[in-house]
């Protein structure tokens, strides 16, 4: 019975006090059809009521016999084999996270993660894996063109002269130098002593939040405070921010959410006032600890851009974001990666319409002036760097209106200012690229083009010896101290890059008929008079801080091509005058007492100009120089060419033919002298011949540049 009430229906049990009969151990068709509770009775209920036919079915279905599925010995194996990779990839996550945040210093490091210290959580910008970097300090130095022309030229032109060592009376230690300078140029890659780059970690687009670690807070807002008090910190800073603009976009990374941007803008920011900061203190310890917060900023600023996304959004944040970038590798002379975000910082500022007086929308004064100070920062960029790499520049005068007379007159938030003479040096140095050594210019008749030369130099002459309200209050307000170095070091570092513009300039024209030499005179003396000024301005620098070295080599010796150099290398080698290694020496002291810390590009180009400097005072001998003028009574290249086989030219259609040799090796052209094509005849040793204006900075330091022609 009591079974009988467990299965029957509830409702029926209501309306009926007989007994059901034994329950089916399947629901009946008809209820199984209009999907309704069977009691399984016979009939059931529901059919009862509806006065239907209940019809149960014979049996149950039978259920289909399971077989497992054949595989073969092939699957198995590939199946062990995919799991096994399983796990070795299972590890190396759990090592990366094991060991997630951590950088290898020589110093004790108090680091502090942001996940335990600040609320700080970076969406979608996960570190997920190490990615080495190869050391580019061989091969892939970054590039300059016009170096790297020049310098193929002197190359040339030295190991020439030493093929003649038998009428020149050349000492035998030259040619060993000079294989060791080539030696030294077809170095490539890692393995010469240098140090290695920091790892770059990736940064996986889709990845969920993780926290980025960062100089503790503590330690960061005193530098900030210490900026904010020293003049002299603030102007080894960032030009492209002010200090109260930096603060805002250093909490929003601390405390907030940032963007890519702001990341960027505070890393960059940090490591440029980390370093100084650092130098300033009188504690070893401190020193270290600060040093290796500001390699965990570069180590993070790295990654950060190396891993930026292809499209990125037009924004005033990420102008200035990638402008800081763009400043912080010519800081260490990589110019071809300057030059890529600089690019992208000039497309934003174009799309946003930074460069037109009248907004595409209405905007408030200080925005204006945010807009407009960072439109002409990259414009300066951009015909610095485009001179420097032999390109066109990106943005072009005559797309811009917006002006800047009147901009210098106010800072915005007591940032430093920009004086209009500096924009103005721009402009000049767009038209030197334009109309003195763009393919355009090349194709026009040598005359005026030279008389072009002529006048931007005096024009960039007049200009750079003008006064200027802003520039002279920007440096009044430098020095904190009589005994400071600083400011006189500055003053004449730029005095060095102007006369380094002037040389190149120089370069073009050919030589009077009368000089017996590659130069015309104008070029030589603007190279002597810029190795003079580089020799007074060495003796400050053995009392100078480190930072202050590092300040000078970077605006004076790398801010422009230093043909001055190469200039005066191949003129001490042409006239055997011991009078310029001094010079020349002065130039590779400067470098030797650089920092260990500064980028290994610098010791491969110090490594270059030893050798070079080494090369010169081999070869140079008053006595034989003398001696050889007085036998044989005609110019240095009579020589050469008598000795190569080529008929002697007279001196003016020797002059003109050099010069035109020089020209025709800076762009790549078929090269002649005399009616002989000096790629035939084999006077290049190596492949110097292939570099033209495409070249850029390092390329005459790869093998490919200097090996046999396969």
């Amino acid at each position: 019975m009591q079974q009988d009430a467990l299965n029957s229906d509830p409702g029926d049990d209501a309306r009926s006090d007989t007994p059901t009969k034994a329950a089916h151990p399947l629901s009946c068709d008809q209820c199984r059809q209009r999907k309704v509770r069977c009691d399984r009775g016979i009939p059931c209920g529901p059919c009862s009521r509806r006065r239907e036919q209940c019809v149960y079915p014979t049996s149950a279905k039978p259920r289909a016999k399971r077989q497992r599925a054949l595989v073969s010995d092939g699957y198995e194996s590939k199946i062990d084999h995919l799991s096994v990779k399983l796990d070795k990839v299972l590890a190396s996550i759990e090592n990366l996270e094991s060991s997630f945040g951590q950088i290898d210093t020589s110093a004790p490091s108090t680091r502090t993660n942001l996940a335990e210290n600040t609320p700080l959580s970076l969406a979608g910008s996960a570190l997920l894996h190490k990615t080495p970097v190869e050391d580019h300090s061989g091969s892939e130095l970054q590039r300059d063109a016009v170096l790297a022309t020049q310098a193929a030229f002197a190359t040339k032109f030295a190991q020439k002269a030493v093929d003649s060592s038998h009428l020149l009376q050349v000492s035998p230690d030259v040619r060993p130098c000079l294989n060791a300078l080539r030696d030294e140029l077809k170095e490539r890659g890692p393995g010469h002593g240098d140090p290695k780059p920091p790892e770059t970690r990736g940064i996986s687009a889709g990845a969920s939040q993780h926290h980025f670690t960062l100089p503790p807070i503590q330690l960061a807002m005193a530098a900030i405070h210490k900026l904010k008090e020293s003049s002299r910190l603030r102007f080894c800073w960032c030009m492209e921010i002010d200090v109260g603009q930096f603060v805002d976009y250093f909490f929003t990374v601390y405390s907030g959410t940032p963007s890519l941007a702001d990341l960027i803008i505070v890393h960059c920011g940090l490591h440029n006032l980390l370093v100084p900061y650092g130098n300033q203190q009188k504690d070893k310890t401190s020193q270290d600890n600060i040093k290796s917060q500001a390699a965990l900023c570069q180590q993070n600023l790295e990654s950060i851009l190396a891993n930026l996304p292809f499209s990125i959004p037009s924004t005033y944040d990420f102008a200035l974001a990638l402008l800081m970038a763009t400043t912080y590798f010519v800081q260490r002379c990589s110019m071809s990666q300057a030059w890529s975000y600089l690019a992208a910082a000039a497309q934003i500022c174009l799309t946003l319409g930074y460069h037109r007086e009248v907004p595409s929308k209405p905007e408030k004064k200080q925005e204006r002036q945010r807009r407009v100070r960072l439109f002409w920062l990259v414009y300066i960029m951009d015909k610095l760097l485009a001179l420097r790499l032999n390109r066109p520049s990106l943005l072009r005068d005559r797309d811009i209106t917006v002006s800047y007379e009147s901009y210098g007159e106010t800072a915005v938030d007591s940032s430093l200012p920009i004086a209009p003479k500096w924009i103005k040096m721009g402009m000049l140095y767009g038209r030197i690229y334009d109309e003195i050594f763009s393919p355009g210019a090349l194709l026009q008749p040598s005359t005026p083009r030279e008389t072009r030369a002529r006048e931007l130099a005096v024009e960039l002459d007049c200009l750079f010896d003008s006064k200027d309200p802003v520039e002279e209050s920007f440096m009044e307000e430098l020095p904190e101290h009589p005994d400071d170095l600083l400011p006189r070091l500055v003053k004449r570092a730029d005095r060095i890059s102007h006369l380094a513009i002037i040389t190149l300039i120089y370069r073009s024209i050919q030589p009077s008929s009368n000089t017996g030499s590659a130069f015309c005179n104008e070029c030589l003396s603007s190279a002597k008079q810029c190795l003079e000024e580089h020799k007074e301005a060495f003796s400050l620098l053995q009392d100078a801080e480190p930072s202050t070295v590092e300040l000078y080599v970077q605006w004076a010796l790398l801010a422009a091509p230093f043909v001055p150099f190469i200039v005066l290398f191949c003129h001490a080698i042409e006239t055997r005058d011991p009078s310029h290694l001094e010079n020349l020496s002065a130039v590779v002291r400067a470098l030797q007492i650089l920092p260990r810390e500064t980028p290994d590009i610098y010791g491969k180009q110090r490594r270059v100009f030893e050798l070079m400097y080494s090369v010169a005072c081999k070869y140079v001998d008053e006595s034989g120089s003398s001696q050889h003028q007085h036998q044989h009574g005609r110019p240095f290249f009579g020589v050469l060419l008598a000795e190569a086989g080529v008929p002697i030219l007279g001196e003016t259609q020797m002059n003109t033919e050099m010069q035109s040799f020089d020209t025709q090796m800076e762009y790549g052209l078929d090269v002649q002298i005399g009616g002989m094509d000096l790629r035939q005849e084999g006077i290049f040793w190596g492949d110097l011949e292939g570099l033209n204006s495409s070249e850029e900075f390092g390329s005459w330091f790869q093998p490919s540049n200097f090996g046999d022609r396969q």
